[in-house]
């Protein structure tokens, strides 16, 4: 059965003609739905609007043509029902672990006793309890990464998006952070949940799909369903004997030369 749609992108160009006045666009005729609950990861070549496109659905974009709705509401701005994981570092350094992780709370009115409670929560829930009067620059990349994740969680968004946010761990503790993920968001909170990667192992390691794009336009090229079982584990799925044979088909249709928008 297909879940209610979360997300709806129906039609959405994008240029960027004060970049390149004669650069095609950024994004052309990008249709896509992801279902409540869904984790879906969108994977392509460098400049191909991924994170354009979470932009554009975070509301921090407006497009040109087409729309985008998140819980059956068109985007016109920022949500209070999105939450957004940059690349870059993202903590607050002046603030401790725990006033980064209660910082959504408090600009939303949470009282301080329920900021703590989440917070609280929430950092030892993945291993940063004695970390919360910490200062960011006392913690590793990999923590730093938890506590950021964490800190959009604790503002309880419906939809979850995430741009390339391990990309540069290294690769155990990317390991580890992609169990954390699928504990924390698959099979605890079931949360929507939009990745952008550049790790096509990583995408299929996670996701119920993976989406690949084409540059130069940015356009959709296909559809890829992961049926690896839930609930996951990272190492397992790796192991797993389907794992080869539905990365391939991804690694074809992301290899360069295989991509004629590429080359023409």
């Amino acid at each position: 059965m297909t879940p209610p749609s979360m997300v709806e992108v129906t039609a959405v160009r994008k240029c960027f003609a004060h970049r390149a006045p004669k650069s095609p666009p950024a994004l052309d005729g990008i249709t896509l739905k992801v279902g409540l609950g869904e984790f879906v990861s969108i994977v392509g070549t460098s400049g191909c609007g991924k994170t354009t496109l979470l932009n554009i659905i975070a509301g921090l974009v407006p497009p040109d043509q087409g729309r985008v709705t998140v819980g059956g509401h068109v985007v016109s701005g920022v949500s209070r029902n999105v939450g957004y994981v940059f690349q870059q570092a993202s903590l607050l350094p002046w603030l401790s672990v725990r006033a980064n992780v209660e910082l959504g709370m408090k600009l939303r009115g949470v009282t301080a006793k329920r900021r703590a409670e989440v917070a609280d929560a929430l950092l030892s829930q993945v291993g940063l309890g004695r970390f919360a009067d910490s200062l960011p620059h006392h913690l590793s990349g990999g923590m730093a990464k938890r506590a950021e994740i964490v800190r959009v969680l604790a503002i309880d968004p419906d939809l979850l998006l995430m741009d390339e946010p391990f990309g540069a761990l290294d690769a155990q503790t990317k390991i580890h952070m992609q169990n954390m993920l699928l504990v924390l968001l698959q099979q605890e909170t079931r949360k929507t949940v939009i990745f952008v990667t550049h790790d096509l192992e990583e995408a299929v390691t996670l996701s119920d799909r993976v989406i690949t794009m084409s540059a130069h336009p940015g356009r959709i090229k296909r559809e890829h369903v992961i049926g690896l079982p839930r609930p996951r584990d990272s190492r397992q799925a790796r192991l797993n004997p389907q794992f080869g044979e539905l990365l391939r088909p991804v690694w074809d249709d992301i290899e360069p030369s295989r991509d004629r928008s590429d080359v023409e």
